[in-house]
């Protein structure tokens, strides 16, 4: 399948809109100047108070050892119907460019609610807006090098076989998502269109709902 193709400087919004999940790929490349671009993503991704709560791994060269410990993970921890669809699944990403691991790392929310006050839930809430932002940060890099992904959330079968492998303890790091890369070997589905009016209020009038409080008050 011929691969995506970014537009020239392509803008924001022309990235999220041909960004879509892709679950079977087909070769390409993360070359440096992708992996370099990559980088100033992440270094760029806003996070609360400047405390960065990730860790990101790529894999480009050592990638068929990572999809062959996914393999026994799920055999290890899938059986049946399941397991088959799993496989399945991995079948399609093994041909792609790579993988990138998201990984939270667990000291950022201690940082927040001891340095900068906040409440434990307040300084979660920040760590997972940022892991949010991170993940849309590196997809629209992906897309606009014409490269395709989408997220996978294994933590709870790999975890562990993953911090043996790349050496990041468990009770530091805990894997968010896991993102394979390639070219398209596969077309987009079709996903229904979200009504914006739907999500979205543009300047709603607030003076109707003050006048209705101030009658309804005793």
């Amino acid at each position: 399948m011929t691969p995506l193709q970014a537009p020239a400087a392509a803008s924001v919004t022309s990235l999220l809109a041909q960004r879509r999940s892709i679950r079977r790929l087909a070769g390409g490349a993360l070359s440096p100047e992708i992996v370099a671009r990559l980088q100033d993503a992440v270094a760029r991704t806003p996070s609360a108070f400047g405390v960065t709560p990730w860790q990101i791994v790529i894999l480009q060269e050592q990638r068929d050892a990572f999809w062959d410990e996914v393999a026994a993970a799920f055999r290890d921890g899938l059986e049946g119907d399941r397991l088959e669809r799993y496989l399945n699944r991995l079948d399609g990403f093994r041909p792609g460019a790579g993988v990138i691991l998201i990984y939270e790392d667990l000291a950022a929310r201690p940082a927040l609610h001891q340095n900068w006050g906040l409440s434990e839930q307040t300084a979660h809430d920040f760590v997972q807006q940022g892991l949010g932002m991170l993940q849309l940060a590196i997809w629209l890099v992906l897309t606009e090098e014409g490269l395709v992904t989408s997220l996978q959330h294994w933590d709870w079968l790999i975890q562990d076989r993953m911090a043996t492998l790349l050496e990041l303890p468990s009770e530091r790091y805990q894997l968010i998502s896991v993102l394979p890369v390639g070219e398209p070997a596969e077309p987009a589905r079709d996903t229904p269109a979200i009504d914006p009016t739907q999500v979205l209020r543009v300047d709603p009038d607030l003076r109707q709902r003050q006048t209705r409080r101030w009658t309804t008050q005793p």
